[in-house]
């Protein structure tokens, strides 16, 4: 009898065990997950702030800026080039920028090594 109530409270130990380390790996897969889609969120962000000012600038000027620089220096646009790289292509001053916003190199590579 004393055999047998050693065993259920090991069992018990073995599954409890079993239960932490699941919850702890969905934590981890959860949080990583999380963290992806917060980045992808805020490059949109960046994209649709350029957005905003360009068309601001539109309003204001009757054409669309230049470049980013333009919007930096004469509207008060702040740009976080260390984290992420502006491709913002104009193709007419009355014709909305292509705006594309991309993880810089050290993001992309540390994204990279994250993976590994």
């Amino acid at each position: 009898m004393f055999g047998n109530s050693y065993k259920n409270k090991q069992t018990a130990a073995y599954i409890t065990m079993v239960f932490i380390i699941a919850a702890l790996v969905l934590l981890i897969v959860g949080t990583e997950t999380f963290v992806d889609k917060r980045h992808d969120y805020n490059m949109e962000e960046q994209k649709q702030t350029i957005q905003r000012f360009a068309v601001q600038c539109y309003a204001s000027e009757g054409s669309y800026p230049p470049s980013l620089e333009y919007l930096e220096a004469n509207y008060g646009l702040i740009l976080n080039r260390e984290k992420y790289t502006y491709i913002y292509s104009v193709f007419a001053s009355n014709v909305m920028p292509d705006i594309v916003v991309t993880p810089s190199l050290e993001q992309k590579q540390e994204l990279l090594e994250k993976d590994k």
